[in-house]
């Protein structure tokens, strides 16, 4: 059984937030190295501004499968007791995104069908467009009906990492979200392996977050063998300590795809332990970077959480790509409450 803890809020209006310091520069920014997205993903959000601001700026659900193994991973069934996607179309637009690999879906009409043609077309006649040569929106036919979420395909060999980094792209689509979707209040990222559930994604923000007048709401790490290893069942409290101990081991027993380097995983953790003012406090920032909330609708958490993803991807671009590892040390060492 997983033991889930209550959702962590972070930023509140009486948090009393200040950055206490400075985290040293240790190498460059895939692209750029002041948080800007290269052109080929700068003109992808500019897609999606033509295509969708209009519709969604009060609600984005987004997630990543790059990659056809993970796309086809991902589960084409909602939950049982889901809300069907017509309905949250219905309350919330087609605004449910999957960034797919452009491979995985082109030319098959029988599993994918193009979204949005006279849109693309419209796109494709403005000069300064830069995605000219491929549908941007696609998506998944299933049964009777169509599936929630609207593919956006992205081209593998114009994204800053390729091969066996592919994951990094994920996690710059993960904590971008200010760049990618600059016109969205409110923004709920969602792995691809996890589907929503019963429950209207609205009111994670104003049952969570409105109260508080937070920004980010995250649900803490669960106590299972996968984050803590065989001695999950007797923690009372949640140890940094120990869910790397746990990683690595899973690592070193043959998983390797928990990380595209072991290495920089080692010395990510060597330098969070030599950095680090109390792992006691790190520890109590451990969540579950698999599904979080964003509010971006007050300039104040616009101007929190453009700052924390930007520093976010930094740890994630000098390090390894285990995000999971780099925000609660991320929190710790750069914003004080």
């Amino acid at each position: 059984m997983i033991c889930l803890k209550i959702l962590m809020v972070f930023f509140a209006s009486n948090s009393g937030i200040q950055q206490h310091g400075h985290i040293p520069a240790r190498c460059p920014m895939p692209d750029r190295r002041h948080c800007e997205l290269g052109l080929y993903l700068r003109s992808v959000s500019k897609e999606l501004t033509i295509a969708r601001s209009d519709e969604c700026a009060g609600l984005v659900v987004y997630g990543a499968a790059l990659g056809a193994k993970h796309l086809r991973l991902f589960s084409l069934r909602m939950l049982f007791d889901a809300i069907p996607g017509t309905r949250l179309r219905d309350h919330h637009g087609d605004c449910f995104f999957k960034f797919v690999l452009a491979q995985d879906v082109m030319n098959k009409p029988r599993e994918y069908a193009i979204v949005d043609v006279e849109a693309q077309s419209r796109s494709e006649n403005d000069s300064s467009a830069i995605i000219s040569n491929h549908t941007l929106f696609y998506r998944r036919l299933r049964g009777q009906d169509n599936e929630l979420d609207l593919l956006v395909a992205l081209e593998a060999n114009r994204l800053p990492y390729t091969g066996n980094r592919m994951r990094r792209n994920v996690k710059i689509l993960k904590t971008m979200s200010h760049l990618l979707f600059p016109w969205a209040r409110r923004s709920i990222w969602i792995d691809a392996k996890l589907r929503l559930g019963a429950l209207d994604p609205l009111l994670i923000f104003q049952y969570g977050l409105r109260p508080l007048n937070a920004c980010i709401a995250f649900v803490g790490l669960p106590f299972h063998n996968n984050t803590y290893g065989t001695n999950y069942a007797s923690l009372t409290k949640p140890d940094f300590n120990l869910h790397a101990f746990g990683v690595l081991a899973q690592f070193q027993r043959g998983r390797i795809n928990l990380t595209d380097s072991f290495t920089a995983l080692d010395e990510q953790l060597k330098f969070y332990a030599d950095s680090s003012r109390n792992f006691e406090t790190i520890s109590t920032y451990l969540v579950d970077t698999a599904f979080f909330a964003r509010d971006s609708s007050s300039a104040r958490c616009r101007q929190i959480i453009a700052r924390l993803n930007c520093h976010w991807f930094e740890q994630i671009a000098c390090f390894s790509d285990r995000d999971q590892f780099s925000l609660p040390f991320l929190l710790d060492t750069f914003f004080c409450f």
